[in-house]
């Protein structure tokens, strides 16, 4: 097994300066700085990983599937994309996270039929605000 590094808490990150890499920076248990240093090409893996793990890890402390970790909107932008039929929808929030993803007009149409009246028979997920 290699080198495991328990951290206390996240400090700063690095792109090296060609974009080839990334640094996180984290300060162990013992109050040491060490860092992970990632190639570029893993980000995107982490992106989809870290929400994930984040949710799996709030259910489990908690016991209880309802909840999830939610975060205000700030903003939100649909945008034909070059792909033929399928739109690019971003949201953003008032701390400058931004994603996007890429719908369907159908999938649109689930939001806006999510967005009617509530169905009082339905269950509701938890919000753990964030």
């Amino acid at each position: 097994m290699g080198t495991d590094i328990e951290a206390a808490d996240l400090t700063t990150f690095e792109i090296a300066p060609d974009g080839s890499r990334i640094r996180i920076r984290v300060v162990d248990i013992e109050g040491r700085p060490a860092s992970l240093s990632l190639p570029a090409d893993c980000v995107p893996k982490l992106v989809m990983t870290l929400p994930r793990m984040a949710g799996q890890a709030l259910r489990a402390r908690h016991r209880d599937d309802s909840l999830r970790i939610v975060y205000p909107a700030d903003g939100l932008r649909l945008e034909q994309g070059d792909v033929a039929g399928i739109l690019i929808l971003t949201l953003t929030t008032p701390d400058g996270f931004e994603v996007s993803f890429g719908v369907r007009a159908g999938d649109l149409a689930q939001v806006q039929q999510a967005a009617g009246p509530p169905d009082p028979a339905a269950e509701r997920p938890r919000l753990l605000k964030h």
